[in-house]
């Protein structure tokens, strides 16, 4: 086979599949010259979802009359021109492939006029051959780029487009970011003459955070959180909204810029969903817009064609900085956010030791913040999100004190607070002594009794029962804690003692009829004896009660649901060990749950980490049967070794 040299055209046509991929390629790139042209007012317009017609108009500085056809020759730019200049961009495009390469694919006309020029020029080419000649033209100052037929000489690769809402929404989110990316610039984008999106240059820091709001949620201005962080190396400025639940169909709304650029990089993006993942969990999705900025030197772009990648010379130190630029911020999403978010112009949170008495407890006892805010949460039943007790759906307004003070069920709290990161701040304060404590938790109670629902005074009993619920003093590690249990001191381990509340819910849950399940994304198909096959068969209303679906085959079982929080987990060793209980046991006759059916289901759910107030809650509910159970707790025997101590003065 005989090596030779492809003809420009094919060249060309081989490029632009690098380049222009579908309808919102083309739209980036003719973006991107136009802002490169210091346009103020950018309007683009498409019909078709740009298949029929894409054009992009602006009044920048424009293209000269006899360089209009060389703007359509491959490798052509007035960006760059040495190789020293690579390494000092300051541009969106600098590789001179954009216009060639549409041009390539499509009908193109490129229409321009500078200051200079008394009358406009433009030029037609259709497809690779380039053949293009120049003509007179009205235009007022600035550039319109016209492509008609996109794909038209390349049919095979239109049929790879999706439908035109889709290609629309494309296009859309590439409007958007280059809208987020220049905010001093007026965008207009038209569809099929529809008016899609329409935003106006901002003049200051007020209408950019109402053009922000408009363009990427209005979440962004009423609940973001300011990121800042200036260093030698990046700076970093933006905003960043508490975490979704990816679990429950919430997006990820992630918007990066460097130097104006919008990227979309994994490294970046990765340090973004690692400071989410940290805070909120690993179930977190990412919401926020980061604008990075630093020295061209420190950051190549110039790694693909679409020019949204980069590599960091210090990647290491660029991804720690935007996790702890992030992990700050996120100290507005906390109980006591006021304290903990301090001074973000000087990256400098401060320590409890500034602060007063009062403000520590507040930490410790979560009651700091927006006592409104804090009594307009739901009282959620017992359960911990397996099941709703018929008091809640009916609705009753009584609520007990505990359950008040509870809130909310622990998994549901999970998902919308702050997790470990608020256990290793809280950490870092001075240790609580219990009589403070004690004035804090007359507080909480008061604070209760005066609580009202809608409006209306609600009448709650405040429980003064000294058998029942500990008091938290310290976080001893991320997982233990120092609780003070009636007149003993003791160590207790958070994980297994949530492991037993998780266990007497859904007991209660089985026993009540009242299980929570959530159907697979897919059926679970399992392989079981034929024994335990036909046992199941025969405890069917029993299965059920547990909260599983099932359908059986000659050959294997499938599971179409299972109880709530259940779906994400390794199946396959669960299920036959639960279904083996299940078809073993007697007490679900009698209306009982096992006890080791329910430490079963609880042994496999998730173990998530809990911030203070959950903590509290959880230690409230909490019986001496809890903590003593299953090495929940250590005693400490203080009030034993203090009276050794007193016989020993005494002597």
């Amino acid at each position: 086979m005989t090596i030779r040299r492809l003809s420009v055209q094919l060249a060309n046509q081989i490029a632009a599949g690098e380049v222009v991929e579908r309808p919102c390629s083309v739209v980036k790139e003719l973006l991107e010259n136009s802002v490169d042209a210091a346009a103020t007012e950018i309007k683009c317009f498409v019909e078709g979802a740009g298949r029929i017609l894409i054009r992009v108009s602006d009044n920048g500085s424009g293209i000269p009359c006899d360089e209009l056809v060389l703007a359509l020759a491959p490798h052509a730019t007035s960006k760059i021109s040495c190789t020293e200049d690579l390494e000092n961009i300051h541009t969106l495009g600098f590789r001179g492939e954009a216009l060639a390469s549409i041009a390539s694919v499509t009908r193109l006309t490129l229409t321009s006029r500078t200051a200079d020029e008394a009358d406009g020029y433009s030029v037609t080419c259709e497809g690779p051959e380039m053949e293009a000649s120049v003509i007179p033209c009205p235009h007022g100052v600035g550039t319109t780029v016209e492509a008609r037929e996109l794909f038209f000489n390349t049919p095979a690769r239109r049929r790879f487009l999706r439908s035109d809402r889709t290609e629309l929404n494309r296009i859309r989110d590439v409007f958007v970011r280059c809208a987020l990316a220049h905010p001093q610039i007026g965008f207009e984008l038209i569809s099929d003459k529809k008016t899609v999106l329409k935003v106006k240059g901002a003049a200051d820091e007020g209408q950019k955070l109402k053009r922000m709001a408009y363009l990427a949620g209005g979440e962004f201005s009423r609940e973001g959180a300011v990121v800042k962080c200036e260093d030698p190396l990046l700076s970093i400025d933006g905003v960043a909204l508490s975490a979704g639940d990816a679990t429950q169909g919430g997006a990820e709304k992630i918007f990066l810029f460097l130097n104006s650029r919008p990227i979309a990089d994994r490294s970046v993006t990765h340090a973004v969903r690692e400071a989410y993942s940290q805070f909120f969990g690993s179930q977190a999705a990412a919401r926020c817009v980061l604008y990075l900025a630093c020295d061209p030197h420190e950051a190549d772009v110039n790694v693909h064609p679409r020019k949204d990648e980069v590599r960091f010379h210090s990647m290491k130190a660029v991804h720690d900085l935007i996790v702890e630029a992030l992990l700050r911020a996120f100290s507005r999403f906390m109980p006591a956010k006021d304290d903990l978010l301090g001074d973000l112009e000087n990256n400098a949170v401060p320590r409890a030791e500034n602060r007063g008495l009062q403000d520590l407890e507040a930490i410790i006892a979560g009651e700091k913040g927006n006592k409104e805010e804090q009594n307009s949460l739901p009282a959620f039943p017992d359960g911990d999100g397996f099941f709703i007790s018929p008091e809640i759906k009916k609705e009753k307004t009584d609520f007990t004190a505990d359950a008040v003070l509870r809130q909310r069920s622990f998994n549901d709290m999970t998902r919308s607070h702050a997790k470990a990161s608020m256990m290793k701040i809280a950490s870092q304060h001075d240790v609580v002594k219990p009589e403070h404590l004690q004035d804090a938790e007359t507080s909480l109670k008061n604070e209760v009794q005066s609580g009202a629902e809608r409006g209306e005074q609600t009448q709650i009993k405040v429980s003064e029962n000294k058998q029942a619920g500990g008091v938290l003093l310290d976080l001893l590690t991320e997982h233990t804690v120092l609780v003070k249990f009636q007149d003993r001191y003791l160590v207790v381990s958070v994980p297994k003692l949530m492991k037993i509340h998780q266990a007497d819910a859904y007991a209660q849950a089985v026993e009540q009829d009242q299980v929570l399940t959530k159907s697979l994304p897919l059926p679970f198909s399992l392989k079981c004896s034929p024994e335990l096959t036909k046992a199941l068969k025969n405890c069917r209303d029993n299965v059920k009660r547990c909260g599983f679906e099932l359908t059986f085959s000659r050959q294997q079982i499938t599971v179409s649901s299972v109880p709530c929080d259940l779906e994400n987990i390794d199946l396959s060793s669960f299920l036959v060990r639960c279904f083996s209980l299940i078809a073993s046991s007697d007490e679900l006759s009698k209306g009982r749950c096992p006890k080791s059916l329910a430490a079963c289901v609880a042994d496999a759910l998730p173990c998530q980490d809990k911030n203070v107030q959950e903590i509290r809650c959880l230690l409230e509910k909490s019986t001496e049967e809890m903590l003593r159970a299953n090495d929940v707790s250590v005693d400490l025997k203080v009030k034993e070794q203090a009276l050794g101590m007193e016989r020993g003065l005494q002597r």
